[in-house]
């Protein structure tokens, strides 16, 4: 489907190709972001986006901080997590243990813009989601390294929306039945060691 994208982009003269980085021409001039952005894109950290795909991922309503306090110390980098109007249990319990913790390697990004959600994809060791559909797309700007977490029976479908100048793979969150936390952050942390 990205492929029809470009051809069709060509028939209206766009000059797209395959290859180009940037079929999404960033306007945010890192100069002018935040402080915060700043620092952030100057360190090697792992972005995660938070959307309602990750609310079927079993036991995340109770213990999801637990679980990325741990992923962090093992990777030993920062993790960005971004979200757009995220008011999902999971979302609020995890702000919730963000503020009480003030975990300072744990950061969140509450609805960025586009501009700087491109910019946070292209910086990011790795860019998490649960196959979020703007994240997946922005990294087809980038040689984003891209982890997809989605359903097992959803391969097929997923997997032809994938950007094909990044390195994307896919965990699965489900195979017949709801992986848990555990077992979803076990295998987050072995795929970013085979990358």
């Amino acid at each position: 489907m990205p492929s029809k994208f470009i051809r069709l982009g060509n028939y209206l003269d766009l000059k797209i190709k395959l290859n180009d980085n940037y079929y999404f021409i960033p306007t945010v001039n890192i100069n002018k972001l935040s402080n915060k952005v700043k620092i952030i894109l100057k360190n090697k950290f792992i972005l995660i986006h938070l959307d309602e795909k990750w609310r079927d991922i079993s036991s995340i309503n109770d213990n999801f901080y637990k679980h990325l306090e741990n992923f962090q110390k093992k990777i030993k980098k920062k993790i960005i997590i971004t979200s757009f109007n995220n008011t999902f249990e999971y979302f609020l319990n995890l702000k919730k243990d963000l503020k009480k913790n003030n975990n300072k390697k744990i950061i969140l990004l509450e609805n960025s813009s586009l501009d700087i959600m491109e910019r946070l994809v292209n910086y990011s060791s790795f860019a998490i989601s649960c196959h979020s559909g703007f994240l997946v797309q922005i990294a087809g700007s980038n040689n984003a390294k891209i982890i997809d977490i989605i359903n097992k029976k959803d391969y097929l479908w997923y997997s032809c929306w994938k950007p094909l100048n990044t390195k994307h793979k896919f965990i699965y969150k489900s195979f017949k039945n709801k992986q848990s936390i555990d077992a979803v952050f076990k295998n987050l942390l072995s795929t970013i060691r085979s990358f």
